[in-house]
């Protein structure tokens, strides 16, 4: 890659701003970073990615979410790893950037929906009247883990016809980030399909494969954000920053613009990671439980799919 080459490769970290409520309803952009909503306080509402207060379910925190692994695809995690130590070597050192917000390679997926769901299968059960407070018990309409694991396991068939029995081929060729300053700053930075740029046919099946799941799941109450789905893999992310002796401390946003300049100085940091060219084989679909972690590291899997 040449000197041009890594100056592309900087101004194509495309920026996706998510407005936040407030924006919308003013019609202006929030800017604010490094904000942490609702995080101490399980009894509050989440407000995250398709968070609503109208619905009993979504007012709960998701508890698992529907997984294209990511971890066993070594090419890609091997290469992942390479492009974040080379960022951490830095020097001078970006602003906002040490190893706890780094994503380990163990972790690394992408993510069809978040759900809130139980294990308790009588709680999947109709709404019950609350005689005390003349309304409903919302938590006797959550859905269980094993009704999830029942229509992704439905689904199979058609994962199986649709692909012909090849995998998920996903093309990642652009890194980005979720929300960014005017001056630079962001808390997640992602890597993903360019939106708009020409893909393989076996990315576009793939993808469409994806979403049609992803539709079901929505359609039988699983998801609730009902917005299209943006496919990115988290290589960054700034809520679990921690302290040199490993405890939490405040979301402190970290500089794209200085990852940019230095992606502009040195050319050859991302090597071949976002080749249009590069597509990722994938035979499997899991639901995880958000959070978790095996003795790899690894994100617990409830269930899931191969073929």
């Amino acid at each position: 890659m040449d000197g041009f080459s890594g100056i592309c490769l900087a101004r194509n970290l495309r920026v996706a701003v998510l407005a936040s409520k407030m924006a919308e309803a003013t019609g202006h952009t929030n800017n604010h970073l490094g904000r942490r909503e609702n995080r101490g306080d399980p009894k509050r509402p989440w407000k995250g990615r398709g968070g609503t207060t109208a619905s009993p379910i979504a007012r709960e925190r998701p508890t698992h979410f529907i997984s294209i692994p990511l971890d066993h695809v070594v090419s890609f995690t091997t290469q992942v790893s390479q492009f974040t130590d080379t960022l951490l070597a830095a020097s001078p050192p970006i602003t906002g950037l040490d190893r706890s917000i780094i994503i380990s390679p163990n972790r690394l997926h992408l993510t069809l929906g978040v759900m809130n769901l139980t294990t308790e299968e009588h709680e999947s059960r109709g709404p019950l009247a609350d005689s005390s407070q003349g309304g409903t018990d919302s938590k006797s309409s959550r859905k269980t883990v094993a009704e999830a694991l029942a229509l992704l396991h439905s689904l199979k068939p058609y994962v199986e016809s649709t692909l012909q029995g090849q995998p998920l081929q996903l093309c990642l060729d652009e890194f980005a980030v979720m929300k960014r300053s005017p001056s630079g700053e962001a808390d997640v930075m992602y890597v993903g399909p360019t939106p708009g740029r020409p893909k393989a046919e076996e990315h576009t099946r793939s993808v469409d494969v994806i979403t049609n799941i992803n539709k079901t799941f929505i359609e039988n109450g699983f998801i609730t954000d009902t917005r299209p789905l943006k496919l990115h893999c988290t290589v960054i992310n700034t809520s679990h920053r921690k302290t040199a002796q490993g405890g939490r401390t405040r979301r402190t946003p970290f500089s794209m613009s200085q990852i940019e300049e230095f992606l502009t100085q040195n050319p050859h940091t991302a090597g071949t990671l976002l080749s249009p060219e590069g597509l990722l084989s994938i035979r499997e679909l899991n639901i995880c439980r958000m959070g978790s972690r095996d003795k790899f590291g690894r994100y617990v899997k409830a269930g899931g799919i191969a073929w």
